[in-house]
């Protein structure tokens, strides 16, 4: 349990860590951010995590081997059923998230893309709800309409000021559109790996579809990258970015796998739902933003909001 708890609190404050990384990334200069090349910093963010966990991958292979294990999730040869194909759904929806996520930085304040991210959670329940018949029983449930009307009304208050043109320099109405196709295609991402993978391990899984989404990116890197950016990265930067990448991408994603075995689904999504706060904390210290009352108020419903979500889903399972 204590285990379970140090995995879950290390996945909240890497959660409410990469808003501010990617604000900061993207920024321009004259506020006070880097200003990095979108395209090339998306592509070395992701690049980061095949290469960090190949070698467990061959470890993976190589002990199912040994062990007589299915092969059906092989990765070297080729299977019955094979991974490269199943990954290939999801592995769509993984590139334009990640190039979208990577993006969003520039374009919306740390704070917002905190709060507008926990959207990602009830656009996955509506993706079921049309793909999967026994998910529509969950809308017949009173929690479920709550969380619902509170992720409605949490939206529209925190994006409000963002549509009428707010304070100088923060949130565009761009940035929002952006947030809310960040939030479904993260949905269509989440319902294929449940479609496609869920024959093969996670380790595997995770491997061939980061594999997929880095070679995307880097294409989209040499299309539009301005390469002109590696004279301003100096050591001090590409810390930064190394740490984003490995705190955001190649690291969250195994611990937040292991609190949910650990805790379960339902408190570990639970707890997440609060990682904006963090977030609000570390931008207003970092960078020097700051919510709105309006703002503040309009994301705490959205993650109040959030939670019965979870909690509904939790008891329907």
């Amino acid at each position: 349990m204590a285990g379970a708890l140090f995995f879950l609190f290390c996945a909240l404050c890497g959660a409410g860590a990469v808003p501010i990384f990617l604000r900061y990334l993207l920024k321009p200069p004259e506020s006070g951010g880097l200003g990095l090349d979108i395209w090339i910093l998306n592509a070395f963010r992701y690049s980061l995590a095949p290469l960090f966990w190949l070698p467990f991958v061959i470890k993976d292979r190589l002990k199912r081997k040994t062990s007589g294990a299915d092969p059906s999730d092989a990765i070297f040869k080729k299977p019955r059923a094979s991974i490269w194909i199943a990954a290939i759904t999801p592995a769509a929806f993984s590139i334009v998230n990640q190039a979208c996520w990577g993006a969003v930085g520039k374009y919306a304040d740390a704070n917002i893309i905190a709060f507008f991210s926990k959207l990602a959670f009830p656009v996955t329940v509506l993706y079921c709800f049309f793909l999967f018949p026994e998910e529509r029983q969950l809308t017949r449930t009173r929690l479920f309409r709550l969380g619902g009307a509170g992720c409605i009304v949490g939206l529209s208050l925190l994006s409000t000021e963002s549509f009428l043109a707010s304070h100088a320099g923060g949130t565009s109405l761009f940035g929002v559109l952006l947030l809310l196709f960040i939030a479904v295609t993260w949905g269509g991402y989440s319902v294929n790996i449940r479609l496609k993978m869920s024959q093969f391990s996670s380790v595997a899984s995770f491997w061939v579809i980061s594999i997929y989404t880095t070679a995307g990116l880097v294409v989209l890197m040499l299309l539009f990258g301005d390469f002109s950016n590696f004279r301003i990265m100096d050591l001090q930067t590409w810390a930064v970015v190394i740490a984003s990448s490995f705190i955001g991408i190649t690291f969250w994603h195994v611990i937040y796998y292991r609190a949910i075995r650990g805790l379960g689904t339902l408190v570990s999504d639970g707890v997440l739902m609060t990682s904006p706060f963090l977030t609000a904390l570390g931008a207003a210290f970092f960078l020097g933003e700051s919510l709105t009352a309006l703002q503040a108020v309009g994301g705490s419903v959205l993650a109040a909001g959030g939670v019965l979500l979870v909690i509904a889903r939790g008891r329907h399972t």
